[in-house]
């Protein structure tokens, strides 16, 4: 009997520490703006949420008919200060796919080198991001590149991409990338321009469509979204998006009647940043709502079982700082932990 009760005791054990076991993954932001300047409030609040690493857009990189050439645009500007020296930064670099178009291969390395030089960051740096949404016509141009870009790097510096959805289901025809780390971005998933569309942000019945298949043979991070917008259609022709259009906008009953689901409709003209709403207009809700979150976590967790990765979250905003509880990042960090 005494032996029965010590191989209860020792089970209860186990079975208390298997369920407290620490987390395996680390807390994450995309920083997506062309200034960054990180004051008191974001530090207490990246202490608060524990986060440890930054992605931060540096520049985008576009095709420029006119110089026949890749050009950078939308360049960070960037004060250094003592407050981002909470977390580890990550250079991230927006390539639009069409300079995989054009570029001849001879001009990659030149294009690599124009792209490290250009980082803001000159220290500290232990990875290196290239976000592009290749395709099918551009897959062995833009992966030769990222094979150049990964010659110039530190031999303990990192290289990761993001993957798309699409890139991730079909990725026999898109190939894997030659780098050392993905990011699947689980978000963005329908076209906003489409009327019957629910919901272009996060649908969590269209992300299981394309997380299916065997493991992806490529280390992955997992990206989740934190915003919302509103899609102005008229005539239920698309006419725009109302950036940060949001929950507190559409209960507005002044301007506003609800319709079917995240469908609202326009009571009066008005105007919001210089886009003329008419009355009878109707703007679509899109965006990271609680139950779609909950429900893509569970079907990651089920499907991806995401370990030893970065859990991150689009975007960081001083700006919204105060809003962030909306959204219960806790919660979510935990469920993926």
């Amino acid at each position: 009997m005494k032996q029965l009760k010590t191989y209860l005791f020792l089970l209860f054990c186990c079975s208390f520490w298997t369920c407290q076991e620490p987390d395996t993954n680390t807390r994450a932001f995309y920083f997506w703006k062309t200034a960054m300047k990180f004051k008191p409030s974001d530090q207490q609040l990246i202490k608060q949420l524990d986060v440890k690493q930054m992605y931060v857009r540096c520049f985008d990189v576009d095709w420029s008919f006119g110089y026949e050439d890749a050009i950078p645009i939308s360049t960070l500007t960037y004060t250094d200060n003592k407050y981002d020296n909470e977390v580890e930064i990550i250079p991230t670099i927006f390539i639009v796919n069409r300079v995989f178009k054009h570029l001849p291969e001879k001009d990659f390395d030149l294009l690599a080198a124009r792209i490290l030089k250009k980082i803001p960051f000159r220290t500290g740096i232990k990875e290196i991001q290239i976000d592009c949404d290749w395709t099918a016509s551009t897959r062995l141009p833009y992966f030769k590149f990222l094979q150049i870009l990964k010659g110039r790097l530190q031999e303990t510096q990192i290289l990761s991409v993001t993957v798309r959805l699409h890139q991730y289901r079909d990725r026999k025809l898109m190939g894997i990338p030659p780098v050392d780390r993905g990011m699947l971005m689980c978000y963005n998933v329908a076209d906003p321009k489409k009327f019957n569309t629910s919901n272009s942000i996060l649908d969590q019945k269209i992300v299981e469509q394309y997380i299916r298949g065997k493991r992806y043979p490529l280390s992955l991070d997992i990206a989740l979204p934190i915003f919302h917008w509103g899609v102005w259609f008229r005539n239920n022709e698309f006419q725009g998006i109302l950036s940060n259009w949001g929950k507190k906008d559409a209960l507005n009953t002044k301007l506003y009647k609800a319709g079917d689901s995240n469908l609202y409709k326009v009571k009066k003209d008005q105007v919001i940043r210089n886009k003329y709403l008419r009355e009878g207009d109707f703007v679509r809700l899109d965006g990271a709502f609680e139950a779609d979150l909950d429900a893509t976590i569970q079907l990651i967790k089920k499907r991806i079982r995401p370990r030893n990765c970065r859990i991150t979250f689009f975007d960081w905003s001083t700006a919204k700082n105060a809003k962030y509880n909306e959204f219960n990042l806790q919660k979510y960090y935990k469920q993926l932990r």
